[in-house]
């Protein structure tokens, strides 16, 4: 009998033990904050984590030990507006069809059939806020859905969006949220920087490059990002790389005001971009958009799970930014749709990796389409001024492992692996061009004279 009562008492401390340390950690998971932090222009190989020899981002580098980093994330499209809405609906551009040309008062709109990833946390509890300096964010109509919160900061005012952030957090860390930020970070102009806390001074090339004078766009230095008729390709890239170590200061002071918050526990955190930028591979300088090479739609993607779990990690896989939300979802236990994206829960837990394809777009420009070693490219219209400099060939196949600068063209030559890529390509891309599915949504937005003005200057408004 005496036995029988020691065994009983013995297995109720154990179920007690197993309580203490299961259910807390049961309860995080149910209970689990995101905050996803898109840094604008961000060019991965100019970061410390991904291989650069300056000092550009060590708060950046400090968290990527804590995380998974993947070394190989592309942009589903080269520009904010559609990389954004196919970031946060996990779709393609021709799917969301936010790409249609800004022009006198009217914006951008995100297709309505498309759920964002604030909505569907909002639908299942989480409070939700966007914060950005990103002035044109306010262009895309549809971009706020789903957002208790909308906050607009000083344009190009990274210190005030992470103050704004730090105060939002605070008044909502008791309750379960979801926060994105999207940082102006090194856009051009390339100011304010830090180019004079740079400790290394990588070798200079010394080459000089014409202002834009005109409509050109390939070969000379973007207007936009001009300063005082300076031509030295060095000094912008410099400036570039400042400007980014300012951005990096914000986002360690944000993620130590998190730490300090005891956040790290149950938060997931992202770090991404939306695009890189170009500095003359292949002829854009200072400038994205109009290309698919991967200087323009290669991004850094980091991802930090509560109490640091799959910490220091690298993968080297193909992945795309439509992958971000169902990833989320996935890890929250959260029931979504029919997505362009996969969840890279498998590929974190176990290194299960099926061979797929990721699709980008530059709307009404050219797509492609890439696995593990290669990359075909569909010109459909070209900018006038890129004949000067690049080859007018319909397509472009490129052995991204031997020739990751993108510089000798395959088409012709690699028939058989041209054929089978060119016809996934034409699958992907006539699905979403279907003229009989093609939907346009433009809203007129009232905009003040301030941000009207400023729009103009990165050319979002003509």
């Amino acid at each position: 009998m005496m036995r029988t009562i020691k065994i009983k008492y013995i297995f109720i401390a154990f179920i007690c033990m197993i309580a203490v340390f299961y259910l807390p950690c049961h309860k995080n998971m149910k209970n689990v904050n995101v905050i996803l932090i898109v840094i604008d222009s961000l060019r991965p190989d100019h970061l410390g984590c991904y291989g650069y020899n300056r000092n550009t981002s060590p708060n950046i580098d400090i968290f990527s030990k804590e995380a998974i980093l993947f070394t190989k994330a592309i942009a589903q499209s080269s520009w904010t507006a559609p990389s954004v809405a196919s970031l946060l609906t996990s779709s393609f551009p021709g799917e969301h069809e936010m790409f249609r040309t800004i022009t006198n008062m009217f914006g951008l709109s995100l297709n309505s059939s498309k759920s964002t990833l604030a909505e569907l946390l909002r639908g299942n509890g989480y409070f939700t806020g966007l914060i950005t300096d990103m002035t044109p964010l306010f262009l895309i109509s549809g971009i706020g859905r789903g957002f208790d919160t909308f906050i607009n900061v000083t344009f190009n005012n990274s210190k005030r969006t992470t103050e704004e952030a730090i105060n939002w957090i605070m008044r909502n860390k008791k309750k379960k949220f979801f926060l994105f930020m999207h940082y102006f970070g090194p856009h051009f102009p390339y100011k304010p920087n830090f180019v004079n806390r740079l400790k290394e001074d990588p070798a200079k090339e010394n080459i000089s490059i014409p202002i834009q004078q005109s409509d050109e766009v390939f070969g000379v230095i973007s207007k936009k990002a001009a300063e005082n008729n300076i031509t030295d390709l060095d000094y912008y890239i410099d400036n570039y790389d400042g400007k980014i170590l300012y951005t990096d200061e914000q986002i360690g002071i944000l993620l130590q005001e998190i730490k300090k918050m005891n956040l790290n526990k149950n938060t997931i955190i992202i770090i991404a971009s939306d695009h890189g930028e170009g500095f003359g591979e292949h002829y854009l300088y200072c400038e994205h958009g109009y290309i698919l090479y991967d200087e323009i739609i290669r991004v850094p993607l980091i991802i930090r799970f509560p109490n640091a779990r799959f910490q220091n990690k690298i993968i080297d896989k193909p992945v795309g930014l439509a992958d971000i939300l169902p990833t989320i979802l996935d890890y929250l236990k959260i029931k979504g749709g029919d997505y362009r994206g996969i969840s890279l829960l498998p590929l974190i837990r176990d290194n299960f990796y099926e061979e797929r394809f990721i699709y980008s777009e530059e709307p009404n420009a050219n797509a492609c389409i890439r696995n593990g070693r290669y990359k075909l490219i569909y010109n459909m219209r070209a900018h006038h001024s890129r004949q000067k400099y690049l080859p007018s060939s319909d397509f472009e196949l490129y052995d991204i492992i031997e020739d990751p600068q993108e510089k000798k063209n395959l088409a012709e030559e690699a028939i058989n692996i041209f054929n089978p890529l060119k016809e996934r390509l034409s699958n992907i891309f006539n699905d979403l061009h279907d003229e009989k599915n093609s939907r346009m949504h433009l809203i007129p937005l009232k905009i003040d004279e301030t941000k009207k003005e400023s729009l103009k200057s990165l050319g979002y408004l003509q």
